[in-house]
């Protein structure tokens, strides 16, 4: 079995200058923990996760109680926040060296990419999931 067997391939992506209010309200509106950041030719260039944005917003943000500064952090690009260089698979890479670099290397998801850094999907823990409560609901019926 390959990552593209299991791979999201529809994903939302930022770029590098999408500010953090932006990202902030992505993340609040669905149901991810980690985003893409692409160059505009689409080639992957970092990561931005949940944590990183809620380490960076004071919770006083959202109860009206901010200081000036607190509220410049959500005008600041995301590139201040990402992950760069993440750790990434090829869609023909082998599903189990895909989990086993999940494992190893402490990460929670990896951007699948072309050959040129082109973002063709992503692989999380939950897409793994999915596909083993496939199989065993297949298995049972």
């Amino acid at each position: 079995m390959k990552v593209s067997d299991l791979m999201t391939s529809n994903v939302e992506t930022i770029g590098m200058d999408t500010i953090l209010s932006d990202v902030w309200k992505i993340f609040k509106q669905h149901r991810f923990h980690h985003l893409p950041v692409v160059d505009e030719n689409q080639k992957l260039i970092g990561m931005i996760s949940d944590r990183d944005v809620l380490f960076n917003i004071s919770p006083r943000v959202e109860s009206g109680n901010a200081t000036v500064a607190e509220i410049e952090v959500l005008r600041k690009p995301a590139h201040q926040f990402m992950s760069r260089g993440p750790l990434t698979v090829y869609p023909n890479t082998s599903a189990t060296r895909a989990l086993r670099n999940i494992i190893e290397n402490g990460v929670s998801c990896l951007p699948v990419v072309d050959d040129e850094s082109n973002l063709l999907g992503i692989l999380t823990w939950r897409d793994v999931i999915k596909f083993v409560l496939e199989r065993a609901e297949q298995a049972e019926g």
